[in-house]
């Protein structure tokens, strides 16, 4: 709704651009107009593209990928007019400042609960944390960030760890678009250690807020994360298990290496003013 709030009620146009998930890109054939340029600028998160879905994406005349990573889906697949167009990310003027004042370094993470929650991998973030900082280190926190209804018992996972560790913080509620750039703005870093993503938002608002980035060095991401600009994280390839994620059969993605992500946050906490030069420079 809000994003049709914002759109001009226009009838008739030259091309038309239609931005889905790729899994449902089928369903707006219908829309396909003749004598019109017709745009398909999909987002999707594994490495192959069922081969189902392929004459849906044929009908449409172009492709526009929003990361080399979906564009590098669509290598098997002939007959589609493909071009890399960036994502366009909001930039401030001037790059913000570090948080002032702080006494503490402040990570945060975040993710929805109805979006697949084993490629966010949240639990990798947090034995990240506890893993980098023991008990005694006071002087660090995590915030967790989380909303919607098909938790799969993370919620409850998640609730549990910040019961046993009270530098860990779970906000557990949707939020408008202010609150959370107000979450982001009040973080040090922002850690990433999902198993893939299209093109991957949280990483870049945060470089776009002058946040330190910690990703696993996969998917989306790798188009802006390197070691100039954050802290990619080494991974290991596995199968995508059934239910993780749609059309999972001979799927493969990421998962994190956990001592490199623990070497990684170890790495913001001692040199703050590398983290910061790195940030600046994403």
């Amino acid at each position: 709704p809000t994003f049709t709030n914002k759109s001009n009620p226009v009838v008739e146009r030259k091309s038309q651009l239609v931005i889905p998930g790729l899994a449902a890109a089928q369903h707006y054939r219908q829309d396909i107009a003749p004598g019109r340029l017709n745009i398909l600028f999909p987002f999707w998160e594994l490495g192959k593209i069922p081969r189902e879905w392929h004459a849906a994406i044929r009908d449409f005349d172009e492709v526009w990928a929003p990361s080399r990573f979906v564009a590098s889906a669509f290598d098997e697949l002939s007959g589609v007019t493909l071009k890399y167009e960036r994502q366009p990310v909001r930039i401030p003027l001037q790059a913000p400042a570090p948080r002032p004042d702080r006494a503490t370094l402040r990570f945060f993470t975040y993710l929805d609960f109805d979006s697949y929650v084993a490629r966010k991998n949240p639990q990798a973030a947090v034995n990240a944390f506890r893993a980098a900082f023991p008990p005694a280190k006071r002087d660090v926190e995590l915030i967790v960030k989380t909303r919607g209804e098909r938790d799969e018992g993370l919620r409850q996972w998640l609730g549990d760890m910040a019961a046993q560790d009270d530098r860990i913080q779970v906000v557990d509620h949707t939020l408008d678009r202010a609150g959370v750039d107000a979450l982001m703005r009040g973080c040090d870093a922002f850690i990433s250690l999902h198993r893939s993503e299209g093109f991957g938002f949280g990483a870049a608002e945060a470089l776009a807020a002058g946040k330190a980035v910690v990703a696993t060095d996969y998917g989306g991401t790798t188009d802006f994360i390197n070691e100039l600009t954050g802290y990619p994280v080494t991974y290991a390839l596995e199968p995508v298990r059934h239910g993780e994620y749609v059309q999972t059969k001979g799927q493969i993605w990421a998962t994190a290496n956990a001592d490199a992500a623990v070497e990684a946050l170890r790495k913001v906490y001692d040199s703050p003013g590398e983290a910061d030069a790195r940030a600046r420079r994403g």
